[in-house]
């Protein structure tokens, strides 16, 4: 008889590929970095949750004295408040990748942090200084520790799902608490009819992170009263925009759309067959969606990976037809888009403004061309390398070219600070209505020149007031007159009467 032959080893990952994917970590960590100390201050969350850690002066919450212990007059203000939420996105993925790999796979698991790196949803957010980044890099790191710990309940995985669902529950609160409390239920009642021992241990982790939460609550009550943390959150789940959400995480994966489609195809039709995965996923993204968790998105990031490596690995792929269709519609609006882009750039910023966007908008429309010739030609270099460098290259020539324009606009807040600076004599207080929103990043910069400011909507009579001007206010001579951009367009007028 013959020699039995050994068994060969499977090809591990090509060097070009292991090159690309440290490219991919090196760009979207420039990506998430630049601007990060100077991006005027976002309207919303992000203003609430600086103005409030620089001026409570009652209730429980460490969160807001830690913070609220940053200097504001320091250089590096803006980049202390937005880099912890930073590190928390950045670990959660970190997580996801170590206790990952087991479940799904590392292919799998590399491809999801690729097409993670390449959306246009997350990585904006974590730059950001709300608590939605902040919660997420713990909520995805309990998700996977709860699959863990559902395939092999041992200790250190009860303890994983302990440890990382308390400090979720205590940065997201109620959204956080009820998203696990879905969870648990869910996989409780699927899971555990087969299967005793996990019957047995299953509730233990949500038990002592429920029990941490609830001792936060009492130390709320006994020093004053707890501080909620829902206006320090972008997506508050209490105002029930779930359908927003879902479209705003859809928009974010606009450069594999095609593949996002079928995988929420696919979902469904594993759904009703029951497969375990399927199961799972799922219930992950029920919970998050019902709760506004960028857990959410990510998930859908997961899943699109997956039918990106299906795509040319199955025999008869069955979801082919929804990825060509879908990404040549995309190419062909991106083309649209880009045209009109171009003419905005040019009308608000001339010829510099339109050289801006047409880097920023070029790089995303010619890498998504690459990646539908990668699908018609069989190539899935082709189809992951130049869907990953549009969305990636685009949103880092975006924060590199394109904002310092708009930020000319954006930045209204410092140049109203700096006018009332110079008014003679000094105004005693400086009155902002709290019902405007977009008005409020205007109060950390007043601190920082160290004006007196009060955020209020009791606003006596002929005090000094920073609003946004309306229509009645055209026969009004206003001491000052500042035009800007509360977001990322739309001019808008603050005056000082």
């Amino acid at each position: 008889m013959g020699k039995a032959k050994k068994a060969t080893p499977p090809a591990g990952p090509s060097p070009r590929y292991r090159f690309f994917c440290w490219a991919v970590a090196f760009l979207a960590l420039a990506q998430l970095v630049v601007g990060l100390d100077y991006v005027t201050i976002w309207p919303g969350a992000e203003a609430q949750f600086i103005w409030d850690s620089q001026t409570k002066t009652s209730g429980f919450s460490p969160l807001l004295d830690i913070m609220g212990s940053i200097p504001i007059d320091s250089e590096y203000w803006l980049l202390a408040y937005r880099l912890p939420g930073l590190l928390f996105y950045l670990l959660g993925l970190w997580l996801f990748y170590r206790w990952g790999q087991a479940l799904f796979g590392q292919r799998a698991v590399e491809v999801s942090l690729l097409v993670a790196a390449a959306t246009l949803l997350l990585p904006v957010l974590a730059k950001n200084g709300a608590l939605d980044s902040w919660r997420f890099g713990w909520e995805i790191a309990c998700w996977t520790a709860l699959l863990r710990f559902i395939k092999t309940p041992e200790r250190k995985w009860l303890i994983a799902v302990a440890v990382t669902g308390s400090i979720a529950a205590l940065l997201g609160q109620w959204a956080t608490v009820v998203m696990l409390l879905i969870w648990q239920v869910s996989y409780y009642r699927i899971l555990t009819p087969n299967n005793e021992p996990l019957k047995r241990q299953l509730a233990k982790p949500f038990v002592l992170i429920l029990v941490v939460f609830a001792l936060s609550l009492v130390l709320g009550l006994v020093f004053g009263g707890g501080i909620s943390h829902r206006d320090f959150m972008t997506f508050d789940f209490v105002q029930l925009g779930q359908w927003k959400f879902f479209f705003y995480s859809l928009l974010g994966l606009a450069p594999f759309i095609g593949f996002t489609l079928a995988a929420l195809r696919d979902l469904i039709y594993k759904l009703r067959r029951g497969e375990e995965l399927a199961v799972l996923i799922g219930i992950g993204l029920v919970g998050s969606l019902l709760t506004l968790s960028l857990v959410f998105p990510f998930l859908l990031i997961f899943l699109t990976a997956k039918q990106l490596e299906l795509y040319f690995k199955a025999k008869n792929y069955p979801w082919e037809n929804w990825v060509k269709t879908a990404q040549v519609l995309h190419l062909i609006l991106v083309f649209l888009g880009v045209v009109l882009s171009l003419l905005g750039g040019f009308i608000q910023f001339q010829a510099d403004g339109f050289r801006a966007v047409l880097g920023c908008s070029a790089a995303y429309w010619m890498f998504s061309l690459v990646g539908v010739i990668g699908l018609y030609g069989v190539r899935r270099d082709y189809v992951l390398g130049g869907m990953t460098l549009a969305g990636l290259l685009a949103l880092l020539f975006f924060w590199i070219q394109v904002y310092p324009f708009a930020h000319l606009q954006r930045n209204w807040p410092e140049r109203m600070a700096l006018e009332i600076q110079k008014q003679e004599p000094a105004p005693d207080a400086i009155f902002i209505p709290e019902e405007e929103v977009e008005s409020l990043p205007l109060a950390p910069y007043l601190m920082r020149k160290e004006l007196p400011v009060q955020v209020t909507d009791s606003i006596p009579d002929n005090a000094f007031e920073v609003r946004m001007a309306q229509p009645a206010d055209t026969l009004l001579q206003p001491q000052i007159v500042i035009k800007g951009w509360p977001g990322m367009g739309g001019w808008t007028e603050w005056i000082v009467e």
